[in-house]
């Protein structure tokens, strides 16, 4: 398929769940890897916006964010009770079936 959904996970997200999907071929990037560790959440937003990447988190103040009007690609907000087995599923459902263009503006739970 081509243009991919690419994933931006901020710090709340572990790395086993970064490294199942690199291992499946996912484009991910982490917050350490974009300088933005420990950032305010509106500079996590603009920057995944500006990359066309989808926000991987637990943190239900991106979709207050989203709310309150703040543009994104898309946020993915991961339950706190999911398993890294569930949320790897999730994410990869999310990849094989959308495409970046279909992302833009949506909150998807898992």
């Amino acid at each position: 398929m081509q243009n991919r959904v690419r994933y931006y996970v901020d710090e709340h997200i572990g790395q086993a769940i970064v490294k199942g999907l690199f291992a499946r071929g996912v484009d991910v990037v982490t917050a350490k890897e974009s300088g933005l560790l420990g950032a305010p959440d509106e500079m996590h937003t603009k920057w995944a916006k500006s990359e066309s990447r989808v926000i991987v988190t637990r943190v239900d103040d991106f979709v207050r964010l989203h709310a309150a009007g703040f543009g994104h690609a898309r946020i993915v907000l991961v339950s706190q009770h999911s398993t890294i087995g569930e949320t790897i599923l999730g994410l990869m459902l999310i990849y094989q079936v959308l495409n970046a263009s279909d992302v833009v503006g949506q909150v998807e739970f898992i």
